[in-house]
């Protein structure tokens, strides 16, 4: 669109303008994939986390 002399108003050259991309960082699609990975991992740890905390304190209940 051409510039009408409107500076700053409603009619401007549009091909410096940024994208909707650039305006508001992420989508909402890459939030929720982030939350994914993040959820699988929490997943993956827990498990991992009590069975590591059980397996302490075994023999400090057998030594009493």
């Amino acid at each position: 669109m051409p510039d009408y002399g409107n500076e700053g108003g409603r009619f401007h050259d549009d091909t410096n303008t940024t994208s909707c991309r650039e305006v508001f960082g992420i989508t909402l699609l890459e939030l929720v994939v982030v939350l994914v990975i993040v959820a699988v991992l929490i997943a993956a740890a827990v498990p991992l986390y009590v069975g590591a905390t059980r397996k302490s304190y075994k023999p400090e209940a057998e030594a009493v």
